[in-house]
């Protein structure tokens, strides 16, 4: 019978695990070529800056199908909607290459995997202790929405700042929470195809956390960084 609080060591979880950071490792790269590569073509014609919200709207698009139809979708679609996404985060994220040099993006960037792999390994260390912090945690996400689109109108810098630490915490907070959400689901399922697809699935939902906090992070220490001129 399996043991519900998943603390002891399975030898066959860490090989999965391992993978699922793997696959999130891959997506990050995806990003950062398909970020310079698409920067180089902004340079040369700044009019495909218009295209980037049609990547945003896609992303969400993604979002959505990949939440929903996890379940009915083949291993290969789920690579596929991952690599997408990470291609089309790469095409907003060349946005940041016109605002921040790249020592800026650096720095921020050791620091978000830093804080991102102690916050894994805490969570992994912890067990389903960090599952009960589920619904607080989306709560908080739905609460800053809220908060985020009444500062659209009240713009108060006081909001802002807030809602940048705030994030840094509650991302920092899913982090540990989705490293135990993926175990969960890995110890619920026993078909070696659905194990795949909540791999590919656990690793996005890892470069959501990732994505976030770093855009977090890079607002508020490339504050003072240099922008590109």
């Amino acid at each position: 019978m399996i043991n519900k609080t998943y603390d002891y060591v399975d030898l066959t979880f860490n090989n999965f695990i391992s993978k699922v950071f793997i696959t999130l490792s891959l997506g990050l790269f995806i990003t950062a070529i398909t970020s310079f590569a698409t920067f180089s073509f902004l340079i040369k014609d700044p009019m495909l800056f218009s295209l980037v919200p049609f990547a945003v709207i896609l992303q969400i698009g993604i979002t959505l199908f990949f939440s929903f139809r996890l379940n009915k979708m083949k291993v290969i679609t789920a690579k596929i909607c991952f690599a997408l996404y990470s291609i089309l985060t790469g095409i907003t994220f060349s946005t940041l290459l016109v605002s921040f040099d790249i020592t800026t993006l650096a720095y921020c960037f050791l620091i978000t995997a830093s804080v991102f792999i102690s916050m894994a390994i805490i969570g992994y260390r912890l067990g389903a202790n960090f599952l009960s912090f589920g619904p607080y945690l989306y709560a908080g996400i739905f609460g800053m929405v809220i908060i985020t689109i009444l500062n659209i109108f009240i713009k108060s810098n006081g909001i802002s700042t807030f809602l940048l630490y705030g994030g840094v915490i509650l991302f920092l907070g899913f982090i540990a929470y989705d490293v135990n959400k993926i175990k969960e689901f890995y110890y619920l399922e026993s078909n070696v195809e659905s194990r795949d697809k909540i791999m590919i699935y656990g690793a996005f939902i890892l470069y959501l956390d990732f994505v976030n906090l770093f855009i977090r992070i890079l607002r508020i220490f490339g504050r003072g960084g240099r922008g590109r001129k």
